[in-house]
């Protein structure tokens, strides 16, 4: 499970992660940690429960875990709302994405192999993507990159691998990261692609937005 969401208090950008624990015709409980995407502070572990109506949304609440504490805090916990999209149903497709697209890339990093200098990411770049799933990025800066995208069978949805070049003066040199994305309709635009991703090997979150 991927949820991307914003704090109305402080606008800040978080990314929600987790598995399924356990679920029935009605109802579920995932297990989630919680990052804010530009400082890649782990907000904390939590499970978001709630119910479903199938086609139709899904309703609940997330309960964070307290520090030193090994289960939810009890209480009602934040509410949320999802309503079901259409769009989910179609089929994930190389021959619907753009040739090229501009996006916008935000993180937190580290410079090259090393886990010090850490980086925050908050730029413009472009991704160009050819009909056999190949992926070349430009930005931001003077990084460079590539990468593969397959369309999964079941979901309108894509898995991506990306990979940055060892450039002098670019901030993701040698950065390597995966994920999911989204090209298609949201309720702000028709043709929108999200990506949410992760540097492998390192519990840093990636978000990347593009029209």
């Amino acid at each position: 499970m991927h949820l991307v969401t914003t704090n109305k208090t402080d606008n800040s950008t978080h990314i929600l992660t987790g598995g399924l624990r356990n679920a029935d015709s009605a109802n579920f409980v995932f297990d989630v940690s919680d990052f804010t995407i530009d400082h890649n502070d782990k907000q904390g572990l939590g499970e978001m429960s709630g119910s479903y109506v199938t086609k139709k949304a899904i309703t609940g609440h997330l309960n964070y875990v307290p520090e030193g504490a090994h289960q939810p805090a009890p209480g009602a916990g934040i509410p949320f709302s999802l309503n079901y999209s259409s769009s989910s149903e179609e089929t994930a497709s190389l021959d619907q994405l753009p040739a090229a697209v501009g996006i916008n890339i935000r993180g937190t990093s580290y410079s090259g192999s090393t886990d010090t200098a850490n980086l925050s990411v908050n730029a413009p770049a472009f991704l160009m993507m050819d009909k056999n799933g190949n992926a070349e990025l430009e930005g931001p800066g003077t990084c460079t990159g590539e990468g593969r995208i397959s369309p999964r069978k079941k979901d309108n949805a894509y898995d991506m691998y990306f990979s940055y070049k060892k450039t002098p003066q670019c901030d993701l040199s040698e950065l390597r990261a995966s994920g999911i994305l989204y090209f298609g309709k949201t309720d702000n635009n028709p043709k929108t692609l999200i990506m949410i991703g992760a540097e492998i090997d390192k519990a840093v979150n990636f978000l990347i937005t593009g029209q």
